[in-house]
């Protein structure tokens, strides 16, 4: 057996975690920081404020929005609070960063339960470490601008994972409750784990799905489903475009390919969705287990209606940021230029986007056989993937990643493949830019000019006309080079229990 392709051992997760921590610890010594003395611009303003000032979490001076985002602030708190250092700008900006850097490594140790839950080769864990964490994503956004939520959502949305693939609904349950308060997704994520939990060891299709399976000619309705769907959103985009003239504040949008940019995300929401439809008959599979899946259901309404509850207890009236707000941002961000939401995420998550492009068809396939709650997430991952600011996926990401992974092959020469995507990581990650923060402007209208689009050219909405076409250059070049080096999907992770029809009597029914 090829050293690639061998079973996952203790000391390749050891080995995996050292380097990680030595890049770690190469981040906190070499990494550019945001200047110090701007301000905290942008959402670090709320997070900064949250760890000076801890009672606002209990005097209702904090709106709902604002609650969804405290949990890593108060962790900083109490770190600092342990060390006995003060609450000034650079302690702060430094606690965050550990935080990260714990969370970091709590996610990387999460990613090698999973991979070995998931019987995964050595090839596959490297290969889904660096998928996950080698991106503009840590290397260069989160690293910069540490004083954010992301990374704990990020390791928070890992370990739900990991407890959803080993049937443990209280982990799931602990998971969402902390991420309640850590990202707005994640108590929705983890109410889907738990009402649609993984199916059974001894699981049987059942005798409806059974029934299904093996009669008559292969359905269409998924595919138009699936095209009834792309429809929608395209009517909800020209809408929101031409019919309220909503417009983001970010890059101008290229309005004489507007009508393209709606056929595109018609295109990408039929393409993507048929695939996940095409296990239609699962929800038959959910029935003949009705009772089950009514319990976790249970576990998550009294979940979600309790720290539903906390917070509007604790917070006060309104919200700095609601869920129109929100919607209305993810389709106009998703206009800016056609297809500028795929070509941001591969920018920003690196050529994993790509791969999962190529083989998307085997990694839904794949998402059905962990689990219906799985295959939801991956279908919420989906509908947030609209949008262009890529950092909205952080909670989501690895919903992808991971049946992207478990379906890669590893290609004709595995390590060779491995190096290549590395490489790749790496120079898409602007990890090797270096700002001149001397010259950094903290204006809305500066992020479009340089030296600032050596940062916010990595992200959808913000990305120049010029750089939006090298980006679609590279990511043409990134899917040839995957072809080329043999990374297609392999064989199924696991065959899901073997159906059969129903026993008939001599009358004809079963």
């Amino acid at each position: 057996m090829s050293t690639a392709l061998r079973p996952i051992a203790g000391r390749d997760v050891c080995i995996l975690l050292a380097i990680a921590s030595m890049a770690l610890i190469a981040d906190w010594l070499l990494a550019q920081r945001i200047p110090l003395d701007t301000g905290f611009h942008w959402d670090g303003t709320y997070y900064i404020d949250y760890v000076r000032n801890i009672g606002k979490l209990a005097d209702g001076s904090i709106d709902r929005y604002s609650y969804t985002r405290v949990l890593p602030s108060v962790l900083v708190h109490g770190w600092l609070r342990i060390t006995g250092q003060g609450f000034d700008d650079r302690s702060i900006l430094y606690g965050f960063v550990v935080l990260n850097a714990v969370m970091a490594l709590c996610s990387l140790f999460a990613w090698s339960a999973i991979a070995r839950v998931l019987s995964m080769s050595v090839w596959q864990l490297h290969f889904g470490a660096v998928a996950l964490l080698i991106n503009f994503c840590f290397l260069k956004y989160n690293s910069f601008y540490p004083i954010i939520t992301d990374v704990t959502a990020f390791a928070l949305s890992m370990g739900m994972i990991w407890a959803y693939l080993v049937r443990a609904p209280a982990g799931v349950a602990a998971g969402a409750a902390l991420g309640a308060f850590t990202w707005p997704t994640l108590l929705l994520m983890g109410c889907l784990l738990l009402v649609l939990p993984r199916w059974r060891n001894d699981a049987d299709p059942g005798r409806l799905a059974s029934a299904i399976n093996t009669s008559g000619p292969r359905h269409r309705w998924p595919q138009l489903m699936a095209a009834a769907t792309g429809l929608a959103v395209m009517a909800a985009l020209a809408y929101v475009h031409w019919g309220l003239a909503y417009r983001h504040s970010g890059a101008p949008t290229m309005e004489a390919f507007a009508w393209l940019s709606v056929l595109i995300v018609g295109g990408y929401v039929t393409l993507a969705v048929a695939p996940l439809l095409a296990g239609w008959s699962d929800v038959l599979r959910i029935w003949d287990d009705r009772a089950r899946y009514l319990l976790g259901l249970a576990l998550a309404l009294v979940l979600y209606v309790s720290v539903q509850a906390l917070i509007a207890g604790l917070a006060k009236p309104g919200a700095r940021n609601s869920l129109s707000d929100f919607l209305l941002g993810t389709i106009a961000t998703s206009m800016k230029s056609p297809g500028v939401f795929l070509i941001a995420h591969f920018v920003f998550f690196g050529p994993v986007i790509a791969l999962a492009m190529l083989s998307w068809s085997r990694v839904c396939e794949i998402a059905r056989e962990l689990g219906p709650g799985f295959a939801a997430s991956l279908a919420l991952c989906l509908a947030l993937g609209l949008g262009a600011e890529s950092r909205q996926l952080m909670p989501n990401i690895a919903f992808v990643v991971i049946p992207t992974v478990a379906a890669c092959a590893g290609g004709r020469r595995p390590w060779l493949s491995l190096g290549v995507v590395i490489a790749v990581s790496l120079a898409l990650s602007r990890v090797w830019v270096v700002l001149d923060v001397s010259a950094l402007v903290f204006k809305v209208d500066e992020y479009l000019k340089y030296p600032w689009q050596h940062f916010f050219g990595a992200v959808g909405y913000w990305m120049t006309p010029g750089l939006y076409v090298a980006h679609l250059l590279a990511l043409v070049t990134t899917l040839a080079l995957l072809l080329a080096l043999g990374l297609v999907p392999g064989q199924r992770l696991a065959k899901r229990p073997a159906t059969r029809p129903a026993s008939k009597t001599p009358n004809g029914t079963t």
